[in-house]
């Protein structure tokens, strides 16, 4: 699981601009989401056993730890290129903060009573990631 979010999050690495900053996020981020939900039950039950399970808690930090790393260089790379506007000088903390809002989010779409549609949720979670690392570029 871990490899595969790991490969649709690969692009990042070789993103030329061919695609809109929107297109490609779109993109991203459904990949992500796709993968995390192919692997939902698993992922949910990580979450509830990481505060009691030790090993556990460490390969999830260092899960998201290695995915926040990746996503920092990225949004950095651009900025440094002044192609991005991102909202916080401070990139790793605001992908660690859009990493652990996008779990959070996921997790409880499934957990919750009454669920927001998925569309409306993936909706929501793709703007957030735009507005938070592209800035007023990302359109």
């Amino acid at each position: 699981m871990w490899s595969e979010l790991d490969a649709a999050t690969a692009d990042l690495t070789g993103y030329d601009f061919a695609e809109s900053p929107q297109v490609f996020s779109e993109r991203m981020i459904g990949n992500a989401i796709a993968v995390w939900q192919r692997h939902a039950p698993l992922l949910d039950a990580c979450l509830q056993a990481r505060p009691s399970d030790p090993q556990l808690r460490e390969l999830w930090d260092r899960f998201v730890s290695q995915l926040s790393d990746k996503l920092a260089a990225f949004i950095a790379r651009l900025r440094d290129a002044g192609r991005v506007d991102p909202a916080s000088r401070d990139i790793p903390a605001l992908t660690h903060a859009l990493v652990g809002m996008t779990v959070w989010a996921l997790y409880e779409q499934r957990m919750a009573r009454t669920p927001l549609p998925p569309d409306r949720l993936m909706n929501a979670i793709r703007a957030i990631w735009i507005a938070a690392a592209w800035g007023d570029k990302g359109n």
